[in-house]
This record gives structure tokens, C-alpha cells and sequence, in this order.
């Protein structure tokens, strides 16, 4: 159940990213509905910024790509 979830906030993190790399807001956003979806289904707290750090790189990744 920990991998599914884990997985399930990178994903949330992902879909509010994409709606744009530059706004914070949205990225805040994101690691608030993260934790708040960790804190729910009682993931260790490793887990969720394991999550976190993934859907970070993946942020960081993309920006790269779309400025080059």
C-alpha cells in the first residue's frame, strides 16, 4: 500500500505541476496536497519525501528540456 501511494502523490505532484513550471503557487500547492495524502493513509514519513524528491527531479528535468 506504501509504493501506491507513494506513487499516487508523485502523480498528483506531476498533474499540478504541468500546469505551469514557472508558478510556485502550483508547485506549493502540490507538496501541501502530497503531505495532506501521506498524512491520510498513513505514509512514513520516508516514503512521502522519497515522492516528493521523484516528482521534484522530474520538475527539474522538465524545465530543463522546455527552456533548452
Amino acid at each position: 500500500m506504501s509504493d501506491t501511494s507513494a506513487l499516487e502523490i508523485q502523480r498528483a505532484i506531476e498533474r499540478l505541476s504541468a500546469l505551469s513550471p514557472d508558478d510556485r503557487e502550483a508547485f506549493n500547492l502540490a507538496v501541501t496536497l502530497a503531505t495532506l495524502l501521506g498524512l491520510r493513509r498513513g505514509l512514513p514519513d520516508q516514503q512521502m519525501l522519497v515522492a516528493l524528491h521523484a516528482a521534484m527531479r522530474h520538475l527539474r528535468t522538465r524545465q530543463s528540456h522546455e527552456v533548452h
